[in-house]
């Protein structure tokens, strides 16, 4: 398998993972000035090659990029392609600064999943005194800190907002977005909840819950093919649980199932109807070995999940933790399923304020199931320069 990342620089030509033109990882980051004083964004295309190439390791890793060139800060990331205007949005937390006075919510917009990305966000920039004191984001996003108002008695923010995943409601003609809300200590975990006239926002906080009455810590979203929505979470981190949600999307109905100890989840069906779950054990911010689970059950009420083991085969699981799975499907109409994925500390100096991103393929063959470490591959043929399976054990 070649290793495309020794290649060097390139232009700003495979859309957003194009090599860092000039910015160490680490370093502190400038907005563009176009970028500060405006919120337009530009109708600027830059080529897309659709070729990925993901950030494993700090010594091969270069920052994702946008159409402005600036970074790509959407971690814990939730993605939607959007039912109305059939735009791919990409929600996810800020830079995970200390001061989370600066954490909210941003999002980017495309075309295709293979870019290039065009960063939306609100009208109502951080002040340029916050700017200057470091305590703000200066970018745009779609959800800020200012805008979260809790009633009652609540602890005091800033907030950790972590995970953010936004489904559209057919019904309502909202955009509902939810997110791990938290206090500094992670004590008060719960969930917040905000909607959306349009996928770009900006969205209006509506309420923190606790969902089902329980602690609720890392989560994600899911619609089925029929269209019902779930929402899985880590219960106070000592089970996994899974709730339907109400018909406006704002609430759960009830525990549905309880299941194994683990966070960082990402559910898909494949077109045969068999119904897996990506996701990691507990490590804090450290990665370890990926478990992905195939419902035996007739339900989410009674999923059976089964451990496949690690898809990686890696220990590490090349330094990521799973964030979301999605469909792609080729010029040549074919469909594979894509593992997106956060490296948390291993993309720079600055370990979580250098979180970058892997998005890689997974292949099922047969009884096989496979995601394998590519330093660079085409979103049309994926596996073209994968490692030889013949002799890789079965699991499944």
């Amino acid at each position: 398998m070649t290793n495309d990342s020794e290649r060097g620089p390139e232009v700003y030509g495979s859309w957003a993972n194009a090599w860092d033109q000039g910015t160490r990882a680490g370093a502190s980051e400038v907005p563009s000035p176009v970028l500060a004083s405006h919120n337009m964004s530009s109708t600027k295309r830059l080529p897309s090659k659709g070729a990925i190439r993901s950030c494993f390791e700090e010594s091969t890793c270069q920052k994702w990029r946008d159409d402005k060139g600036e970074p790509i800060e959407a971690h814990g990331a939730g993605l939607m392609k959007d039912p109305v205007g059939g735009r791919w949005y990409w929600y996810g937390e800020s830079r995970k600064t200390q001061n989370l006075t600066s954490h909210g919510v941003n999002c980017y917009s495309s075309d295709s999943l293979a870019g290039p990305w065009r960063r939306e966000g609100s009208v109502a920039f951080a002040s340029g005194k916050e700017i200057q004191s470091g305590s703000a984001d200066p970018y745009p996003q779609v959800l800020r800190q200012n805008m979260i108002r809790l009633k009652g008695a609540h602890p005091r923010g800033p907030y950790v907002v972590e995970r953010p995943k936004v489904l559209f409601n057919a019904k309502t003609k909202k955009y509902v977005m939810w997110f791990h809300l938290d206090s500094h200590d992670y004590k008060y975990r719960r969930v917040g909840v905000a909607t959306a006239d349009l996928p770009q926002g900006p969205f209006t906080f509506v309420h923190a819950i606790q969902p089902d009455g329980i602690p609720s810590l890392d989560m994600s979203l899911w619609v089925d093919v029929d269209g019902q929505a779930y929402f899985v979470r880590s219960c106070d981190n000592l089970y996994t649980g899974i709730s339907r949600l109400t018909d406006d999307y704002l609430d759960s109905t009830g525990l549905l199932s309880k299941g194994p100890k683990m966070e960082g989840y990402a559910l898909f069906r494949l077109p045969n109807g068999t119904l897996y779950m990506l996701s990691s054990h507990q490590t804090g911010w450290n990665p370890n070995p990926l478990m992905l689970y195939r419902a035996n059950g007739p339900d989410l009420s009674d999923p059976q999940w089964q451990d496949l083991g690690n898809p990686t085969r890696h220990v590490e699981s090349f330094n990521t933790q799973p964030t979301y799975v999605v469909p792609y499907t080729t010029k040549k109409n074919e469909t594979y399923f894509m593992y997106m994925a956060d490296n948390w500390i291993h993309a720079g100096p600055g370990r979580l304020i250098d979180a970058s991103y892997v998005w890689l393929p997974i292949k099922f063959d047969g009884a096989h199931v496979f995601i394998d470490k590519l330093y660079s591959w085409d979103m049309e043929d994926p596996w073209k320069n994968a490692w030889n399976h013949d002799e890789r054990p079965v699991f499944g």
